[in-house]
């Protein structure tokens, strides 16, 4: 039982004009509607004031009117400057205090660093190393013994050598990551 596979549709030759017109009428549509919505847009996001922005600058110490008279300020500077490229700025025409807003904006939605867990995440490094620093003990011994012990010794002496380092490696990142963080490295 061989089931047929649906084909893209194709209108019949004599009707092919008015799907083409169909279909070009709907594209100029959807492009209008499109660029209808881009303009709605833009004037919105001119008319609104950003209250995120506004709360970055507030957790900075800074003002909203504050921050609205830096940047007149920083546009009159940057008008009767706007030859050099340092009043341009990186942007071609981002101001200072917007930059330190927007800035304060990243910043405030970065997850704070687990500052309660920092002394845990430290002893529990330390820990590993101490447990890889066993494995590695027991392995060295491992290795000596396989004498006696033939291959399985060897093999086992192996593994935990090989899983003491991981633990002794892990420990060291986890120690280090974490004092990192904490600014003592």
């Amino acid at each position: 039982m061989n089931r047929r596979e649906a084909g893209r549709f194709a209108p019949p030759p004599w009707e092919e004009n008015q799907f083409e017109e169909l279909s070009r009428r709907r594209d100029e549509e959807e492009a209008a509607a499109r660029t209808a919505a881009e303009q709605e847009m833009l004037q919105r996001a001119a008319q609104e004031p950003d209250a995120e922005l506004d709360e970055a600058v507030m957790r900075l110490g800074q003002a909203p009117a504050e921050a609205a008279d830096a940047a007149s300020d920083a546009e009159c500077e940057s008008a009767s400057s706007a030859q050099t490229a340092s009043s341009a700025g990186p942007g071609g025409g981002i101001d200072e205090a917007r930059m330190t807003a927007m800035l304060a904006g990243l910043a405030a939605e970065e997850p704070p660093a687990a500052r309660a867990f920092w002394k845990t995440s430290v002893i529990v490094g330390a820990g590993m190393v101490v447990f890889g620093a066993v494995f590695l003990i027991w392995g060295m011994a491992a290795v000596v013994a396989a004498r006696k012990t033939g291959a399985v010794g060897m093999f086992g002496g192996s593994v935990l050598l090989l899983f003491g380092a991981g633990f002794v490696v892990g420990g060291l990142y986890v120690v280090a990551k974490n004092l990192r963080q904490r600014g003592v490295l």
